[in-house]
């Protein structure tokens, strides 16, 4: 036989090549042969024909009791393995399907040779012009390495996407399903000596099917074979239908004269495989060989196959088309609003003209709006009917800058690719590169300019752009509870995950120790004497708030589109008022809007554990706007009686994350200038959303005020609560909700700080910050040893109120950190110990650093790890930034910057931006980067010119600007107390005139260390004083304009690496310390 693979072809061996079918006078180029309209068969010499009966070697029987020959069953196969180039595979993929009518499974492979230089090519070049719905793409060669796999994205509409990176500069493979499959990913393996992804499909009827690809390394045969056989026999025997693809990097011609090679074809007759490509796919000048290909272990199919010539890599694809009406896929289907013949005028003329008094006018409020929901629904499915829609994909979806012409450019490129005129091809194929790059910069920078205002279309053109999708991750497989195994049943997986979400809280408060003490006894003796009224809706509230309900938001059951109901409101909003109303004064609320619709979103670690998976929840569009005018009256009754917890900063008016952050900050630094240390302790709540006890909260909401009718209409609210999980078209069934506040309501947050508002009555010793459930802890102490024992004396406190209040401590996601002077160093271990829901006591973690509100503060306040973690962050943007400059417009490079970029910059710098300048600059460096990228400047240009060029602000004068627009807060009584009474004005200090005791000044107060020195409420007062008058007066967005403004005029006539915390805009002065 023939060696044709062989680097050493003896001078006879070349004589007898050129006669193959695989040679021409070229000698060689097979793509001589080809010409637009190839769709048959190439003649094939003896040798090659015996790879349909895999070599006659008779060593083994598929029926030890019949008389059928394996090979004769194989060659009854009749392997349709052809040539084709893409404009060819169409024409025979028509004829096929027109032919045979029937559903198909298919597979198609590819050797890129680096996914990320061809990633384009093969969609624009290979998927588009194919055009055909491929169920598994399987890659080979992808060049993905754990490393640079990082920013890299493979997405291609339509499919999901696996992979197994490669641990050499060559290999790793991926396989690309599509969207309408379900599947489990059964193996990833890895190693020198090759790479291997394994897959389980899902379909309706008939078996599941289990796809593999591999890619094999030109090292360690022996290794890749020991794998290959034992991976064969153990898939083997689950009795399913198995397809393997990729680049064994085996010859099958030399099957022969090669060991290696015979014996992989020995082990897949061993296992009833068999390949279905028998020609060669990589042919060289002097060389072909058959080292890429697709293996089935199914004799009974009607299968077709072949390779298809293309210039995407120096491998040919491979495909194979499984005819089988038992292959039919769980497409998800779906129900959308027709509104091709909708009219606006003739919906509203039919809402206008309904009785809507008389529908609502008799009856409980349950009846009344049941009537009035079914009437409204009726009139939108006559106006918008539902239809029924498959998500399947007809079509790869080509790239928007791929014109017609280049369209036709390409394929043009792909007849002289099969010509032969090997010249003439390669300066076509280089022109239309080059005209490909050019209008995709075209496209793009019309796109962008057009879109200037429009920041949605915007970001989708960049996530277009830097490939960047959602990965959706469908549920294939559950785990079942009390260890039984597990389940693919679709509707049992909606089941099991509806009861873990409804079950969880009612576990947790199971799981809870017998109490010690009564929740009552921590809200004191005497309620709030004032009660809260709940004001008459008017329609015009019902008005006002359906126009802001966001139209591109999903709602639950029992809803209206947000595009008719805008349409309504006028008609409709009378008797929505009514309604509210009614429901106040019966104190009783609809039983329809308490049916919450769940979205299980996975998280991370197994796939298959309910506890990784977050629910979220789906309510109807008019829960929202009845929940939105409870809560506007119930928070203005919370406000005006300060009943809040003062250091409580989640979930309200004028509070926010960097408050909080900043409070904790002072009392921390005040407590290192003293020389103290503080110990913080940062609580994680189990679930806490969850777990809240109904009874509890409707006992507290009486003790704030919230009593009679309106108690009794919370009540209502919270009881008889149902929630049903829905899988892609799969609804569960019900679950009742017995505790917690609802999930994606506009009440439950405020509902749970109502009810964890008593936490800081616990301890008298601790200082409490909180963020809704984030709960911190600090207490400081000249000693090490007595900081421990109060410290674990109160955390005891803590435990007693978390159990009585039934909220459970998650012990493993809580720690400790001790902040200290750096003078003073720990030299002794703290230990400190909680209990856990087992009434144990449980060491907590102590840690260097902590992760608080997104910002990682450590223990000597140096803001190190944070800077390191947010450089992190910033050098992905910038490479985005980078990759996108050549295809953008500058405008919308700084959209990014704004968007990706200056958001970690600014995220919480009122805190950290007082770090020491060796931790700064590395943020000063990334600013410089950035602008050079985005200016084409140079590396060791100025950058001073590009900052105020762009409107950027360095770090430093970023400072600056959010520290002054945080004081003009202040200043107009827009922040939580806790913040103003950090700052003393200079009157109230002086009664002498001084710099500062002009009107609006606050006094600087005096330091002991460097804490004190850089802290906000020093280095605030110092940049406020500094600000002229007239600027200070403005309202906020001037303000904010305005200062932004100075800061660049500054940048243009000083240094741009000055202290901004000591700048004084009304004359450019620099203050020293």
């Amino acid at each position: 036989m023939v060696v044709l693979g062989d680097r050493n072809v003896c001078q006879a061996n070349k004589s007898l090549l050129k006669n193959l079918p695989y040679s021409n006078v070229d000698i060689i180029r097979t793509h001589g042969q080809f010409n637009n309209s190839l769709n048959s068969d190439l003649p094939t010499k003896k040798y090659l024909d015996k790879l349909h009966s895999l070599h006659e070697l008779d060593i083994f029987s598929l029926n030890t009791q019949s008389s059928v020959n394996p090979d004769s069953n194989l060659n009854n196969q009749q392997i349709r393995c052809q040539y084709f180039s893409p404009h060819s595979f169409c024409k025979f993929r028509n004829n096929v399907m027109r032919a045979e009518n029937q559903a198909s499974f298919s597979i198609l492979h590819n050797n890129v040779r680096s996914l990320r230089r061809n990633l384009e090519n093969l969609q624009v070049h290979l998927l588009d012009e194919l055009d055909y719905p491929f169920s598994v793409i399987g890659i080979t060669e992808t060049k993905i390495t754990n490393s640079t796999g990082i920013d890299f994205n493979p997405h291609i509409p339509n499919y999901q996407f696996e992979q197994v990176p490669t641990p050499l500069s060559c290999g790793g493979v991926g396989m690309y399903v599509n969207s309408s499959l379900n599947y489990k990913v059964l193996e990833k393996a890895s190693n020198e000596a090759f790479q291997a992804l394994w897959i389980e499909l899902e379909f309706l009827k008939g078996k599941n099917v289990i796809c593999g690809v591999i890619y094999r390394q030109h090292n360690s045969p022996e290794q890749f074979q020991t794998y290959f056989d034992m991976t064969l026999e153990r898939l083997s025997s689950t009795n399913k239908p198995i397809y393997l693809m990729g680049d064994f990097n085996i010859d099958l011609l030399k099957s022969e004269t090669c060991d290696f090679s015979h014996n992989f074809l020995l082990s897949m007759q061993s296992y009833s495989f068999f390949p279905v490509i028998d020609k060669p796919t990589r042919i060289y000048n002097n060389s072909a060989t058959l080292i890429d290909n697709i293996l089935v272990n199914r004799i009974d199919l009607k299968l077709s196959s072949g390779n298809i010539v293309s210039d995407i890599s120096d491998h040919y694809s491979q495909f194979c088309i499984i005819h089988s009406p038992s292959l039919k896929s769980r497409y998800h289907r779906t129900k959308i609003r027709d509104y091709s013949r909708f009219s606006e005028e003739d919906f509203i003329t039919d809402i206008s003209q309904t009785d809507w008094a008389g529908l609502t006018s008799n009856g409980s409020v349950d009846k009344r709006f049941s009537s009035f929901y079914n009437k409204l629904n009726k009139l939108v499915n006559k106006h918008a009917p539902l239809k029924i829609v498959s998500k399947r994909m007809a079509k790869q979806l080509s790239k928007p800058w791929i014109t017609r012409g280049l369209r036709k450019s390409i394929k043009i490129k792909n007849d002289l690719f099969y010509s032969g005129d090997t010249a003439t091809y390669k300066l076509y194929r280089n022109k239309i590169l080059s005209l490909s790059r050019q209008s995709k910069r075209l496209y793009y920078q019309s796109y962008f300019s057009s879109n200037l205002n429009n920041m949605k279309k915007t970001w989708e053109g960049i996530n277009a752009l830097i490939n960047k999708h959602r990965k959706t991750k469908l549920l294939s497989s559950l785990q079942l509870p009390d260890n039984r195994g597990t389940t693919q049943n679709q509707s049992e997986i909606a089941n099991v995950l509806n009861h873990h979400f409804a079950t969880v809280g009612p576990k947790l408060a199971n799981s809870i120790p017998l109490l010690t003490r009564d929740f009552k006894d921590y809200l004191g003796d005497s309620n709030y004497s004032n009660s809260f009224f709940f004001d008459a809706v008017t329609s015009t509230e019902i008005e006002m708030e359906i126009l802001s309900i966001p139209s591109n938001k999903a709602y639950g059951l029992y809803s209206c589109p947000v595009r008719l109901l805008k349409s309504a409101r006028q008609a409709i909003s009378h008797t929505l008022a009514e309604l509210m109303n009614m429901s106040i004064l019966t104190g009783i609320y609809p039983h329809k809007l308490k049916h919450a619709i769940v979205t299980p979103i996975y998280k991370a670690d197994d796939e298959t554990d309910p506890n990784n998976y977050r629910p979220i929840s789906l309510l109807s569009v008019f829960n929202r706007i009845f929940e939105k005018l409870m809560y506007k009256r119930l928070k203005s009754f919370i406000n005006r009686n300060d009943i809040f917890f003062t250091s409580q900063y989640g979930f309200r008016e004028n509070c926010s994350t960097q408050h909080a952050i900043l409070d904790i900050l002072n009392k921390i630094q005040n407590n290192i200038d003293k020389r103290l240390f503080s110990c913080g302790i940062f609580i994680d709540l189990k679930k806490a959303f969850d777990t809240v006890d109904h009874s509890i909260l409707l006992h507290k909401l009486h003790h704030y005020g919230i009593r009679g009718i309106i108690n009794d209409w919370f009540s209502s609210y919270l009881s008889v609560r149902m929630q049903s999980t829905q899988i892609g078209s799969i609804v569960s069934n019900k679950e009742r909700i017995v505790c917690g506040v609802p999930q994606g309501s506009v009440l439950g947050p405020l509902l749970f700080l109502i009810y964890v508002n008593d936490m800081h009555c616990s301890s008298k010793k601790f200082d409490f910050y909180l963020f809704a459930d984030d709960t911190n802890l600090l207490y400081a102490e000249n000693d090490l040893n007595k900081l421990e024992v109060v410290v674990n004396e109160e955390l005891l406190k803590l435990c007693e109120w978390l159990n009585s209040n039934k909220l459970s401590l998650n012990v493993s996601k809580s720690n400790f950190v001790i902040f200290h002077p750096y003078q003073r160093k720990l030299n002794r271990e703290v230990n400190l110990k909680i209990l856990d829901n087992n009434s144990e006591l449980v060491s907590l973690e102590r840690k260097t650093y902590v992760k608080y509100l997104g910002v990682l503060i450590d223990g000597n306040l140096s803001w190190k790890h944070h800077i390191n973690y947010i450089s992190t962050k910033i050098s992905k943007g910038i490479g985005i930034v980078a990759r996108l400059r050549h295809l953008v417009p500058r405008t919308t490079l700084l959209n990014i910057y704004r968007s990706l970029i200056e958001p970690y910059i600014s995220y919480g710098l009122v805190a950290w931006g007082q770090a020491a300048n060796a931790h700064l600059n590395k943020i000063v460096i990334l600013q410089k980067r950035v602008l050079r990228l985005m200016y084409f400047s140079d590396y060791t240009s100025h950058s001073a010119p590009l900052f105020a060029c762009s409107g950027i602000l360095p770090i430093k004068m970023l400072y600056f600007k959010l520290v002054a627009s945080l004081l003009h807060d202040i200043e107009n009584h827009c922040a939580p107390p806790n913040i103003s009474e950090l700052f003393t004005r200079s009157e109230q200090v002086h009664s002498y005139p001084t710099r500062f005791s002009v009107a609006g000044s606050f006094y600087v107060k005096q330091a002991r260390t460097n804490h004190q020195l850089f802290s906000f409420s020093r280095v605030g007062a110092k940049i406020w004083n500094g600000i002229p008058p007239e600027l200070r007066e403005l309202r906020k967005a001037p303000f904010k304009r305005k200062l932004t403004h100075l800061l660049l005029k500054i940048l243009e006539t000083e240094e741009m690496n000055v202290d901004m915390r000591y700048i004084d805009l009304s004359s450019f002065r620099l203050y020293v310390n």
